[in-house]
């Protein structure tokens, strides 16, 4: 059963998986992070601070993916909703 968590730094090694993954980054604005450190920096002043990140998680072991929901920049009504999973398939479907 798949369901959201708060993300945590526990799930860095998790998050690393799919954030540090160009096949998978190269569709968000923000850049593949490629280390442990720069994780866990990300997860510690954007991710954990705020209420409207979420890590998808399996089981609830483990992190395999995240979404994030940001309030409206322009108005109360327009929210961008962001959704991104790691490649836990190994190419077969």
């Amino acid at each position: 059963m798949n369901f959201l968590v708060s993300i945590q730094a526990h799930d860095v090694d998790d998050f690393l998986k799919w954030a540090g993954d160009d096949r998978i980054m190269r569709y968000l604005r923000w850049d593949t992070i490629t280390s442990r450190e720069e994780a866990l920096t990300y997860l510690g002043k954007v991710a954990i601070p705020y209420p409207w990140h979420w890590s998808i998680s399996l089981d609830g072991e483990r992190s395999i993916g995240y979404v994030s929901m940001r309030p409206g920049q322009i108005t109360d009504t327009e929210h961008t909703l962001v959704m991104l999973w790691a490649q836990i398939t190994g190419g077969k479907g």
